[in-house]
């Protein structure tokens, strides 16, 4: 039997540090012998802007994060430069609104879907979940796995399996923005929490305590 692919999709505010808890999970995760692979729903969307910009993905995060302006030079008509708008905006309006009209709501979850189900790693962290969407397409894909592998008296096929998707929130005191992305979440009931208001240490600590929670209800019910 194959191992159940094991998805964990991280949610949080800005800055709540999503991605330092992917690395940390990931470290773990590894230290324990499991296979593990970070991926993102918006890695395919930066890979875009960054082309569109000619800007490196690290250039990109860090006009993101310290909200650098997007503008125009109008020295002939005005004599001045003209802010648009920053690059925190840009990603969301692109990714959300220009995007997904001509690709289709799924667009990025598909094809973060499409590289697990070509990926050998047995654990899968997404630590940019922030739309609906993104949880169903993989819902969606395990009730047609069980439609298609299922028979009329529900025995499985075991030599395939669906996948197995566990969200989580980090939780810190940090301003909310106004954007989509971070409201759309706002009723999604998570399996679990994760404090992050403290040091480094203690982030480490309460990752460590969560990963055996995750575990062991992995272990419990079967999902090895």
């Amino acid at each position: 039997m194959k191992k159940v692919k094991k998805v964990i999709l991280i949610n949080g505010l800005a800055r709540s540090g999503k991605d330092t808890t992917a690395k940390i999970m990931q470290e773990e995760l590894i230290k324990q012998g499991h296979s593990v692979k970070v991926l993102a729903f918006a890695d395919k969307l930066k890979d875009m802007v960054c082309e569109m910009f000619n800007i490196s993905r690290d250039e990109l995060d860090d006009y993101k994060n310290t909200k650098v302006d997007i503008g125009v030079e109008d020295f002939y008509e005005r004599g001045c430069y003209i802010d648009l708008t920053d690059f925190r905006t840009f990603l969301d309006v692109f990714g959300n609104k220009i995007a997904k009209t001509l690709g289709g709501e799924s667009v990025w979850a598909d094809i973060v879907l499409n590289n697990i189900q070509n990926s050998e790693e047995e654990y899968f962290i997404v630590p940019d979940f922030r739309f609906f969407i993104e949880y169903d397409v993989f819902h969606i894909h395990n009730y047609d796995w069980y439609d298609t592998n299922a028979d009329y008296f529900g025995n499985i096929n075991l030599e395939e399996t669906p996948f197995n998707i566990t969200t989580v929130q980090v939780q810190r005191d940090v301003p909310k923005l106004d954007l989509e992305s971070a409201k759309a979440l706002d009723d999604f009931m998570f399996e679990y929490t994760l404090d992050n208001n403290s040091d480094l240490t203690s982030l480490q600590g309460n990752i460590k305590e969560l990963l055996g929670k995750i575990l062991q209800e992995n272990k419990e019910n079967k999902r090895i």
